[in-house]
């Protein structure tokens, strides 16, 4: 039951130096049509609407979590100017479970000759598990000795606890996969403007009322979207919204709710992709950099991701190529 008395937590970073993303890279598994995942073979009608909401496909690995994330930390040092040594820290997000995950972590760091970097681990926080990898990154940021970390999240279904890949039956499916980026204070197009995160953890008694649980993280994502837009320095729908790719109506819903207009690239990589947990918005945003990165004014984003408890966005500037090469 929902207590009355709870009062509205939530939390914004405060950014006390200037933070750039860079270096993004991702890796999925080989696309495959939702049409052949056996609980939809046997369920028409619910194979139908998801292809009406706009989910046609889904990504299958057979590379363990932590091979997937080797994988994408090797392409963003490659990517970069900073070399492995430089890096002070990795922040590694995933929820996927295995009894070798330590083993297996260590050996990621030292193919990659992370040698100088301290691992920690985020998870809990669901499909926000990279925002709040964002945030931890910029904690150290701000108050270690540290100039450059990488953050990387990774997960596969195979290593989740669940014997479906269909997120709440409709919502969308999962897909395996990897993404990562540098976060600096060395200067670059993806500046990360500020994150805020809101939580309810009375929603966890909501799961079996649905209208409730929809009303609850709507409140959440609207209240997380109204801090946000304090913060613009031009309209919000002038703002482009990336979410976790869902499914279209999702999408258009975050949208209404946050008052952002939807990203079109949000809408393809639902149909491509599926639900990458939460690497979607790091996919997302990798694809949209990718297309304004020779505009001549800086565009706005809001990285938003969400679970059924935890409400997290991210404001992040993208600036003109003239400020340099995303390195």
């Amino acid at each position: 039951m929902k207590r009355d008395s709870v009062k509205d937590p939530s939390e914004s970073s405060n950014l006390q130096k200037q933070i750039y993303i860079s270096s993004i890279s991702y890796a999925v598994g080989e696309t495959k049509s939702i049409s052949d995942l056996e609980e939809l073979q046997s369920n028409n009608k619910l194979l139908d609407t998801m292809l009406k909401l706009g989910i046609n496909n889904y990504c299958d690995s057979n590379l363990h979590s932590t091979q997937l994330a080797s994988t994408v930390i090797a392409d963003s040092l490659l990517k970069s100017k900073i070399k492995a040594d430089e890096i002070g820290a990795v922040i590694y997000c995933s929820d996927s479970v295995s009894s070798k995950l330590s083993d297996y972590t260590k050996e990621m760091m030292y193919t990659n000759g992370l040698d100088n970097a301290f691992l920690i681990g985020v998870r809990l926080s669901d499909c926000s598990n990279f925002i709040t990898g964002l945030r931890t990154a910029c904690s150290y940021l701000n108050c270690e000795n540290i100039e450059n970390i990488l953050v990387v999240v990774s997960d596969t279904f195979i290593e989740q606890d669940t014997d479906s890949r269909l997120v709440y039956p409709t919502l969308g499916v999962f897909s395996d996969g990897a993404a990562s980026c540098i976060l600096s204070t060395s200067q670059s197009e993806i500046e990360l403007c500020n994150i805020v995160q809101k939580w309810d953890w009375s929603t966890h008694c909501l799961v079996e009322d649905e209208l409730e649980l929809i009303n609850s993280m709507s409140k959440g994502i609207k209240n997380l979207s109204d801090q946000l837009r304090t913060e613009l320095d031009d309209k919000p729908q002038q703002t482009e919204l990336i979410t976790n790719n869902y499914n279209e109506f999702a999408l258009r819903s975050l949208a209404e709710l946050s008052g952002f207009y939807p990203s079109p690239i949000c809408t393809t990589n639902i149909n491509k992709y599926g639900h990458v947990f939460s690497a979607d918005g790091l996919i997302n945003l990798l694809q949209l950099f990718e297309l304004e990165k020779f505009s001549s004014s800086a565009k706005n984003v809001v990285l938003l991701g969400n679970s059924t408890s935890i409400w997290s966005g991210a404001l992040i500037k993208i600036h003109p190529s003239i400020i340099g090469e995303q390195g």
